[in-house]
């Protein structure tokens, strides 16, 4: 049985309009639905990151919650961007796992599209292991493919952001540019690599809307940003602090979001602070 509202903890400071850049959570920090994360959550943030994480219609809200979603955003201020499936795989070899990744993906945007989203994270993940030349330019050439297709069909280039994953970006870096998409930095999967993003932020700055942000440690990510390795501190708060797009605290848990609050308070606003 779900809770109500009332009966989640719920944050004890707002964060709205308090930092240079927009600042989101995830709809999972509450094991509940869509609409009651973001109702407990809207009084103290400014963005919700939807994650509509798997294609099949049965586990996407229904239209109804997503017109439940749009009530609360215009009633809190609060804007959405949207984490679009991760089980479709535009490059992948058979056809008509292609062709299901472009319905799907054309689908949920559609179905998102009374939000009118900020964003609309993609994965563009690889499949199978073969990492030679050659089979990353089939996958790359497979991925463009199914890009011009979705395109095709009425989805806006300009209204997806490709998302930074573990595999190296240099290898989806050709497709950002050929479609001129913009990119969600994934601080988080850049870190597991051991790669600084300052490398991409100062090559991308102008296409980079969105910032994925959790803590990382000993191979492990979307933890707290308290958990976060001290040799990532300082240059993952430099970056934040004159970025001015949305920050999404990528965490999935009341606990994980509200210490990675203090620590993004204790490290931009109380530091900012005279006598601090």
């Amino acid at each position: 049985m779900k809770k109500r509202p009332d009966m989640y903890p719920h944050l004890t400071k707002s964060y709205k309009k308090t930092f240079s850049f927009k600042l989101a959570t995830t709809s999972f920090i509450y094991p509940d639905t869509y609409c009651a994360n973001a109702e407990i959550l809207a009084p103290f943030v400014d963005e919700i990151e939807l994650l509509l994480l798997q294609g099949a219609p049965s586990d996407r809200p229904a239209k109804s919650e997503i017109e439940q979603l749009h009530r609360i955003g215009r009633q809190a201020n609060l804007t959405y961007n949207v984490h679009l499936p991760m089980d479709v795989q535009f490059g992948h070899p058979d056809k008509k796992v292609r062709q299901r990744a472009i319905r799907v993906i054309r689908e949920v945007v559609d179905l998102v599209a009374v939000l009118a989203p900020t964003t609309h994270t993609l994965h563009l993940n690889r499949h199978g292991t073969d990492t030679s030349q050659t089979a990353v330019k089939q996958w790359q050439r497979r991925i463009e493919q199914s890009l011009t297709a979705l395109f095709d069909q009425g989805v806006d280039p300009h209204a997806l952001t490709v998302e930074t994953l573990t595999d190296p970006f240099e290898w989806v870096e050709p497709i950002v540019r050929a479609y001129d998409l913009n990119i969600c930095l994934d601080i988080g999967h850049l870190l597991l690599n051991g790669i600084l993003p300052g490398r991409l932020v100062e090559q991308y700055a102008e296409r980079i809307p969105l910032i994925h942000l959790h803590g990382v440690r000993e191979g492990r990510d979307h933890l707290a940003l308290t958990e976060m390795a001290p040799e990532f501190i300082d240059p993952v708060f430099t970056l934040l602090n004159d970025y001015q797009g949305t920050v999404s605290v990528e965490v999935f848990s009341f606990s994980a979001l509200a210490s990675s609050l203090d620590c993004l308070d204790r490290r931009l606003l109380s530091a900012s602070r005279p006598g601090t």
